[in-house]
């Protein structure tokens, strides 16, 4: 019998991964509803209550979830979900028989400390069940459990993270499922598996809303507006693009120089890298520490709130690591920091993980991986003071570190 349980679950298993694979948004999109964040599968045992005719011994319990993204705050996520159980029907120390209930349910689950390994959860939930009964001797008691059943379910469960990013947890919970003639308790424990990990409770970036149609305005002042808006955009247009021309020849000329002066050590280096801060917009500054050479990467590299470098960070890097790849005997840190606002736990991952996308842009962009090391501080080494907001803005970086030889 455990056997069969066992094969089952599995099969739920894979339905809800596959599920998850084909549903999963862009980590760049966040796990807004309706998009699949994650899946769970748990197994133990139930408990029926209120029979009013023989007793319900304690069954076997098995669910599986499927998480569908957040609403309104990360730590709110929609569960939808089935539930089986059966149990045997007893009277004295005999068994007569034995019932089965299936069950599908979908709610709503809240999580707490959501950046540590270990968190708590509390989950509510609408379901519908169908009962099945089978009692030979006692066609009563099969018409008083039989049926299909509408109620709802409250819980309370706890996970511990397996991995640092808290994708795969080890996760324990008890429920309490109201329906007529078969409320019942379960208490299970299984695996769950978020695409995101601890990712999933960073808020999505808002849409970029739609360019303005002007097609359809009245002449006059809207057309004066119009034509307005259409020569700065135009304007814009040309000085990005001799900025890029500009930034482009200069990297260009960095590169040659670096070729022709290779071996004359780190002042040609500090030259071609203060070269591209005057071009690039992204770079807020090139010193010089008893480390080494620190290029640091403004809060302009990553949309708010998010680990993702934004297209144009992504070709400016490709920049950095053109000139960093002619020094391969340079050992190179990457480190993330923030500003206070927020968790700490929080500030800390999100640290780690833009270190780590700036790690990957320069080694994409032809760095050795072996050279690269990348790792998160969070809020706990700001430049300066978090009172304002140049100071938070001045605090949100990322630094690339060229160690000394």
């Amino acid at each position: 019998m455990w056997k069969a349980i066992v094969r089952r679950m599995w099969r739920w298993a894979a339905l809800c991964g596959a599920v998850t694979t084909m549903t999963a948004p862009a980590p760049a999109l966040g796990q807004r509803f309706p998009g699949a964040g994650g899946a769970e599968i748990r197994l133990g045992i139930a408990t029926p209550r209120d029979l009013r005719a023989d007793e319900l011994s304690i069954g076997r319990s098995l669910s599986a979830d499927v998480d569908l993204g957040y609403l309104g705050r990360p730590w709110v996520r929609t569960i939808v979900g089935v539930h089986h159980f059966r149990t045997d029907i007893e009277s004295g120390d005999a068994t007569r028989g034995d019932a089965s209930a299936f069950a599908v349910r979908a709610g709503l689950r809240a999580d707490a400390f959501t950046a540590s390994r270990t968190a708590a959860s509390a989950l509510a939930a609408v379901s519908l069940q169908t009962v099945r009964a089978s009692v030979p001797e006692d066609p009563t008691t099969e018409g008083l459990l039989d049926g299909v059943y509408a109620g709802f379910t409250l819980g309370a469960g706890v996970r511990r993270a397996l991995d640092r990013q808290a994708r795969a947890s080890l996760v324990a919970e008890v429920r309490r499922t109201f329906v007529p003639n078969l409320n019942h308790w379960a208490f299970e424990a299984g695996i769950r598996y978020l695409i995101l990990g601890t990712g999933a409770y960073v808020s999505a970036p808002e849409p970029v809303p739609e360019p303005v149609d002007f097609a359809d305005r009245e002449e006059g002042a809207d057309a004066r507006a119009r034509a307005r808006d259409e020569e700065r955009l135009r304007a814009e247009e040309e000085a990005r693009a001799a900025r890029d021309m500009r930034s482009g020849a200069e990297a260009e000329a960095a590169r040659r120089e670096l070729e022709e002066g290779r071996g004359q050590g780190p002042p040609r280096l500090g030259e071609a890298l203060r070269g591209l801060d005057r071009v690039l917009v992204n770079i807020a500054g090139v010193t010089e520490t008893e480390r080494g050479l620190v290029v640091t990467l403004g809060s302009g590299v990553f949309a708010s709130g998010q680990p993702s470098l934004t297209d144009q960070a992504r070709g400016e890097i490709g920049r950095i690591a053109e000139i960093l790849g002619a020094y391969p005997d340079r050992t190179i840190l990457v480190e993330g920091h923030t500003d206070s606002v927020g968790a700490e736990e929080a500030n800390r991952v999100l640290s780690e993980h833009r270190a780590a996308a700036v790690k990957a842009a320069l080694v994409a962009y032809g760095v050795d991986a072996h050279r690269v090391s990348a790792d998160g501080y969070g809020e706990g080494r700001p430049l300066t003071d978090n009172e304002t907001p140049s100071g938070r803005a001045s605090n949100r970086r990322v630094e690339i570190i060229v160690l000394n030889p």
